[in-house]
């Protein structure tokens, strides 16, 4: 997938959606409210149900719709809530305060369909959002469909799933695109702990699925489960679909298999992870699937036609696979941690080890003393890890394998001071970083070529200087703060220079010092 497109869209998801129709917006409470016609406009005279501000919706003409929701629980047996609720197109379903709100439903309360939410996506242009919810019970959760041949968008942002789910839906989400129609889809800081498919992706006809999975987790709540259908996530293409789908900085433990790809289209289903943890998987092979694949224990192929995967700097441990094979021709791997002997001989850099996750079960994939991932890999793919800290810049040395970059290496410099800087002042510059952590600051004008070997700072400029390394109060894995001083010479020639801070991280002393993180530098401009 084009990265520049992924973020732009990024983007764009998070803006409102900019329509000719008018936004109805209404606020829900499923425990104080009351569902009366003309309520609903605000938290105080919210509506009780769901169904009934969707009956609102209609007798006010349509239009976008934003469905407000406040803390409590969705069911039939609290609020009256009755299920499947089916949605209009260009919708946002969020909760006011995040966190709070559960959709739920028992067994009899679906009426005629598997899933607790559905939305059609129809008309040009049409979206749905879901923001910030608990989705639990039995069958599905979430089921978006593209269809009519034209171009839609669908985001589920910070959506929690723990659904028993139907073998031929999947458990948390549903996610299909019908006929000639274009869905892109983004999957954003989702925790999943499903008993069957968390997301399972489908597109057919002369469909096209593009989807981003970022900075999510899936786990399965039964551990114990080995059915064939305790899977993560599942990939199908038939008859002339196209599908590309992204996984960056996620997470998935405990699951028979991660990813299960089926491509049974005549054109490309290409999956591309990055900086992924996969742990615990592969408990059971898929039996007769027609040219298997399985990478890692993990990442299972069981219909190849069109199929391409990359995994770049992603992490495989404590993974079993009956018959783990791997094919140069489909599968391209860069600077992985793997287990088997087959993939450790693959070229791209792989390496093995123990990453040293603290607690993978309950999602902590953070690097443990004496990680086997530490400097590990290569240059990265990706700025950011997942818990938004950078990643190291090519000149700072090889970024980590996994989700997450290694603890000590979180050195921020922080601006005390303003963008423009009389000469002849004194400063104060403030690092942020691990207790311990061994820290210095750079100052000096930035050479016409920057490069890493000087951090772009020029050694023999008017300006130039480095601090003596300093170590970060505190302990290890507990952030804290150190405030160098500096000052700028009262010499007229440098006004209106352009003046660089860098904050540098020194691995042992005696070592180069190194600049792990591209916002690690400031640059102010110099008055008289």
């Amino acid at each position: 997938m084009n990265r520049l497109a992924i973020t732009i869209l990024s983007l764009v998801l998070a803006l409102p959606t900019a329509s000719a129709q008018a936004t109805q917006t209404f606020f829900v409470d499923p425990v104080a409210g009351t569902d009366a016609t003309g309520g609903g406009t605000s938290a105080r005279n919210a509506l009780h149900t769901i169904a009934f501000a969707l009956r609102e919706h209609q007798r006010l003409g349509g239009g976008n719709l934003i469905l407000e929701l406040l803390p409590g629980r969705f069911a039939v047996n609290t609020n009256g809530e009755l299920f499947p609720i089916v949605l209009p197109a260009n919708v946002v379903v969020g909760a006011v305060v995040p966190g709070t709100v559960e959709i739920h439903h028992q067994v009899g309360a679906l009426v005629a369909a598997d899933f607790l939410l559905h939305c059609d996506l129809v008309g040009i242009g049409d979206r749905c959002e879901f923001r910030d919810l608990s989705l639990s019970g039995d069958q599905s959760g979430i089921r978006i469909r593209s269809q009519r041949g034209s171009s839609h968008t669908a985001l589920v942002e910070r959506v929690s799933t723990n659904m028993l789910g139907a073998p031929n839906r999947g458990g948390g989400i549903g996610v299909r695109v019908i006929a000639s129609s274009e869905l892109t889809y983004v999957e954003s800081e989702r925790r999943s702990l499903d008993r069957t498919v968390d997301t399972w992706m489908t597109a057919n006809g002369t469909g096209t699925l593009t989807a981003l999975v970022d900075r999510c987790f899936s786990r399965n709540e039964r551990a114990s489960n080995n059915s064939a259908t305790a899977m993560a996530y599942r990939l199908t293409t038939v008859d002339r679909a196209l599908m590309d789908v992204t996984f960056r900085n996620s997470a998935i433990t405990k699951r028979v298999r991660a990813i299960q790809i089926e491509g049974r289209s005549s054109r490309t289903l290409t999956v591309t992870a990055e900086h992924c943890a996969f742990h615990g998987c592969g408990l059971q092979a898929w039996v007769g699937g027609l040219g298997q694949r399985v990478v890692g224990g993990a990442v299972e192929e069981i219909a190849s036609n069109g199929v391409a995967v990359t995994l770049d700097h992603c992490a495989f441990f404590a993974n079993l696979a009956d018959a783990p094979q791997y094919d140069p021709r489909r599968y391209t791997l860069r600077h992985n941690l793997v287990e088997e002997p087959a993939l450790l001989a693959a070229p791209g850099g792989q390496v093995t080890g123990d990453p040293r996750w603290p607690d993978p079960a309950s999602g902590d994939f953070h690097q443990g003393a004496g990680s086997a991932c530490r400097d590990a890999g290569g240059t990265s793919p990706l700025t950011a890890d997942v818990d938004g800290d950078d990643r190291s810049r090519p000149c700072a040395g090889p970024a980590d394998p996994g989700p997450d970059e290694s603890a000590d290496r979180h050195l921020h410099l922080v601006s005390t001071f303003r963008s423009r800087l009389r000469l002849g002042t004194a400063q104060n510059a403030l690092l942020l970083g691990d207790g311990g952590s061994l820290a210095l600051l750079a100052v000096g004008l930035p050479r016409n070529a920057p490069g890493c070997d000087d951090l772009g700072l020029d050694p023999t400029g008017p300006i130039f200087g480095v601090s003596a390394p300093a170590s970060l109060p505190g302990l290890p894995g507990i952030q804290t703060s150190l405030q160098i001083g500096f000052a700028i010479p009262n010499d007229p020639a440098l006004a209106g220079a352009s003046l660089t801070f860098a904050a540098l991280y020194l691995e042992t002393p005696g070592t180069t010092p190194t600049l792990h993180h591209s916002a690690d530098a400031r640059t102010v401009l110099l008055l008289p």
